[in-house]
């Protein structure tokens, strides 16, 4: 999903012909993927979908242990099962099952549904997604930590709400530094970052401060810590 529109980098660029316009269109989609790929997270809104998590995904929630909690000495034990994180961000829950075998890649595994006790938190500031689900005592069960597809979510979007309007702009800059050093140069350095498929992407013209400011800013949070926002 792409992060900017053509007329955002027309428009900061100062570009008034339509001669670049499919190099534009192919390098705000480039950029748009090397920034997702940085911050590990998606960061344009993606629609509603289920999607399935292998269990080795699962973490622990620091303060609860067992079914219901239970307190050593100076602190609750941690307990394993209690926190999925979902580093693109979801916005919302409406179903979440679990499994105790492995289950298809096709989606037709069979699931038992965890109907209360869930939470949605880790969201990064107001208006943004959740990118952690959380269950507390009251959960009838924990969360799988082994196995292939053990547990499935489905909601009604995933990632943010829109693109944030400074990520946006970055977006555009970069694709305007590609665009100014593609018909000139402008001797900046550029920036080698890894892809998930674990090939190397170079983003051309975007400064080190800038790339910065977007992981710092736009990565997930994905501290473990027990919600007040109940998911349904």
């Amino acid at each position: 999903m792409d992060l900017c529109t053509l007329d955002d980098v027309k428009l900061q660029g100062s570009i008034p012909d339509t001669q670049d316009d499919p190099w534009l269109a192919s390098a705000i989609t480039s950029v748009s993927a090397v920034f997702e790929a940085a911050t590990r997270r998606w960061l344009a809104p993606r629609g509603s979908m289920t999607r399935y998590f292998d269990g080795s995904l699962v973490r622990q929630l620091g303060d609860m242990a067992g079914s219901v909690p239970r307190y050593f000495g100076p602190a609750w034990m941690p307990q394993w099962g209690r926190v999925l994180p979902v580093y693109d961000g979801i916005t919302a829950l409406t179903y979440l099952g679990v499994a105790d075998a492995d289950q298809p890649d096709d989606g037709t595994g069979s699931y038992t549904p965890i109907t209360r006790g869930i939470h949605l938190r880790g969201d990064l500031r107001d208006g943004w997604p959740y990118t952690r689900v959380e269950l507390d005592s009251t959960a009838p069960r924990l969360l799988p930590t082994a196995g292939y597809n053990v547990v499935k979510v489905t909601a009604p979007g995933w990632g943010p709400a829109a693109v944030a309007p400074r990520v946006g702009e970055l977006a555009a800059t970069a694709v305007v530094r590609g665009w100014r050093a593609r018909n000139g140069g402008d001797g900046a350095p550029d920036i080698a970052i890894p892809r998930p498929d674990g090939g190397v992407a170079i983003l051309r013209r975007i400064a080190p401060a800038e790339l910065d400011e977007l992981v710092r800013d736009f990565a997930p949070d994905t501290r473990p810590a027990l919600a007040s926002v109940p998911a349904g």
